[in-house]
This record gives structure tokens, C-alpha cells and sequence, in this order.
């Protein structure tokens, strides 16, 4: 059973994951601040450079910082990868509470 989830886990992440197109960061946000007179002062915040899995934009409340986004496919894995463990951890739960109740019922004492 593991194994046929492992291999169905491969071939999603090898349909998806070459297909994916990383998202272009910008180099700078724009010109200058409001605040400050024409010509004077910086020209915006510098952005550091991207990554295939995260991007940088000008942000929307101030569009003279950068802001850090995760490309949407890297968000849509590390949330499947994270249903799996809760998931996961439910069933392994479940079969622990299960298992102690089953024994109790048979007069196994598990007591060490």
C-alpha cells in the first residue's frame, strides 16, 4: 500500500513540477516616495533575488517595499504535504486508541 502511494506521490509531483513556470520577480519597486519631492532620495527598495519557488512583487498597501510570495504550485504541494501529515497522524492515532481498547476487551494487559 505504501509503495503504490509513494509512486502515485511521483507521478503527480513529475506531472506538475517540470510544467510549473516560476513566476518573474521585479528588480525594484517604483520611483520614490510620495513624501519626498521629485528627484530627491532613493529610487524605491531594491528586491532580492527569486527562487523557483518564491517571487518578490511591489506590495499592494505600499508599493515602495517588496513583498515575498510563494509561487502557487510550491503552495498547493506544501498544503497537500501538510493534509497527509495531519492526516496521517489521525490514523496512526486512531489505530493506537483502537488498538488499546481491542486488547482491553481480549484481557491483554499491556502494562510493562
Amino acid at each position: 500500500m505504501t509503495r503504490i502511494v509513494n509512486t502515485c506521490i511521483l507521478i503527480v509531483l513529475s506531472v506538475s513540477v517540470p510544467s510549473a513556470i516560476s513566476t518573474p520577480s521585479v528588480w525594484s519597486c517604483p520611483f520614490m516616495s510620495p513624501m519626498m519631492p521629485p528627484g530627491l532620495g532613493p529610487v524605491g527598495e531594491d528586491c532580492p533575488s527569486d527562487s523557483f519557488v518564491h517571487y518578490y512583487s511591489c506590495c499592494d498597501d505600499n508599493p515602495f517595499q517588496c513583498c515575498f510570495h510563494f509561487e502557487t504550485w510550491a503552495i498547493v504541494i506544501f498544503g497537500f504535504i501538510g493534509l497527509i501529515v495531519i492526516v496521517g497522524s489521525l490514523f496512526v492515532a486512531g489505530k493506537l486508541l483502537m488498538g488499546s481498547n481491542t486488547n482491553k476487551e481480549r484481557g491483554v494487559d499491556r502494562r510493562f
